[in-house]
């Protein structure tokens, strides 16, 4: 992979994570309201917490393929991933090939690339 990048990806993702790690910590520890809002907190900091260990998993990932030499290189086929879709989001794992063809096929597991379009 492109060496000269991969400091400033693995840079990006450090930062991405210690922000995800404290937006967790703010909504684990939002305090109840009580009446009518309880539910609505309740759900909001489920979503969030659940949309947060999501992204955090995906950082994660990205960090192991980083390590292991295989970033920016797609899951599917092998081939480079193009340097402008992992500008715009560092944890891509798949080409606009492969994403494009799971997308026609229905197959799931793809909805983070979509995130980027």
């Amino acid at each position: 992979m492109r060496k000269d990048l991969e400091g400033y990806f693995n840079f990006v993702l450090f930062n991405q994570l210690e922000t995800l790690e404290a937006i967790y910590e703010i909504y684990k520890n939002v305090p109840d309201r009580g009446s009518h809002d309880e539910l609505y907190n309740d759900e909001l900091n489920t979503f969030m917490m659940g949309r947060a260990a999501e992204k955090r998993r995906e950082i994660l990932e990205t960090l192991e393929r980083l390590e292991k030499g295989s970033f920016g290189v797609c899951n599917v086929c092998g081939e480079k991933i193009d340097l402008n879709m992992l500008q715009k989001k560092p944890t891509a794992c798949f080409c606009v090939s492969c994403f494009d063809q799971q997308e026609r096929t229905g197959k799931k597991g793809l909805g983070e690339l979509l995130e980027m379009f």
